[in-house]
């Protein structure tokens, strides 16, 4: 059981911020050069597609949630940081929700761009540094999962 939920998170994990950062650094500025003059069109693209992806992350934070609360890790140090992390994970993710929302009020997708273009932008840069600060806080969070289940197992393994 032990695996399976193991395996399980990583695919969670992988699929949400990973389908994150190849999101960012490969499609977004290849729609950038294929679809220039049409901002509106990438836009459309990046909402339907950010759906997706926070959809993932529910998935994703619920089943880290599981593996956090049965961790064995003999770290209680690290079990308390993971925790906080997990709650940074969650927080970001609940806040991407209402401003994509907010970002698509000020865009509608059937309009032809947003009337106040400053205004979008300044939510649209909001909605990036939270966007960034989930994918860093993944990153320590994946790091730390990583060395909890290596301590769990070695624990596992050595006699008591």
């Amino acid at each position: 059981m032990v695996t399976l939920r193991r395996y399980l998170c990583l695919c969670a994990l992988l699929f949400w911020q990973g389908g994150f950062t190849f999101y960012a650094a490969v499609v977004i500025p290849i729609a950038g050069v294929v679809l220039d003059p049409n901002l509106h069109q990438r836009a459309r693209i990046t909402a339907t597609a950010t759906n997706v992806l926070n959809v993932a992350g529910i998935a994703a934070v619920l089943l880290l949630l599981w593996d956090v609360a049965l961790s064995a890790d003999p770290s209680r140090r690290r079990y308390w940081f993971r925790c906080a992390l997990w709650s940074v994970l969650f927080v970001t993710l609940a806040a991407l929700f209402p401003l994509h929302y907010w970002l698509e009020t000020l865009d509608p997708l059937v309009g032809t761009g947003p009337a106040d273009k400053d205004f979008f932008y300044l939510a649209h840069r909001i909605y990036l540094w939270v966007s960034a600060a989930q994918w860093l806080t993944a990153l320590v969070y994946l790091y730390l999962t990583l060395r909890a289940w290596r301590a769990e197992d070695a624990r596992a393994v050595t006699p008591d």
